[in-house]
């Protein structure tokens, strides 16, 4: 058994992680860059209504994962696994499970799985902890 709970970073160090990761993505963006910092984005509470960013990043992400080709010519863990964030980012989990299909039948290491399953964590905690609040 492996703990997969994922902490909510502070807000102070969330916000710097936001800044760096914002800084680094606009330096050179990469879908890795893009999906880490949108992932952070939703973590601190951003959504494509009161975010112009996390719109564009969701843009840039869904324009070059879609230039990759379909779900089945994808041979990359890291690029199927950021396929996965993205359609939970976008709350599109019907597709969010056909990705994860993918994900598990690559039989990756244990780790790759560790991470990616922290990522979703922190998304889905943190909506959770948006729906608490009245």
């Amino acid at each position: 058994y492996v703990e997969l709970k994922a902490e909510k970073p502070d807000d102070e160090s969330l916000e710097l992680a936001i800044k760096w990761y914002e800084k680094g993505y606009v330096a050179n963006k990469c879908i890795f860059a893009g999906i880490n910092l949108a992932t952070l984005l939703v973590v601190s509470g951003k959504t494509v209504h009161n975010s112009d960013l996390l719109g564009q990043v969701y843009i840039y992400l869904n324009n070059n994962m879609g230039a990759k080709g379909d779900l089945q010519t994808l041979t990359d863990y890291w690029e199927v696994a950021t396929l996965l964030e993205i359609q939970i980012l976008a709350e599109n989990y019907g597709n969010a499970v056909l990705v994860a299909e993918k994900v598990f039948s690559m039989k990756p290491p244990s780790w790759y799985l560790e991470s990616t399953l922290r990522n979703i964590n922190l998304i889905t905690d943190s909506r959770m902890g948006m729906t608490d609040t009245p």
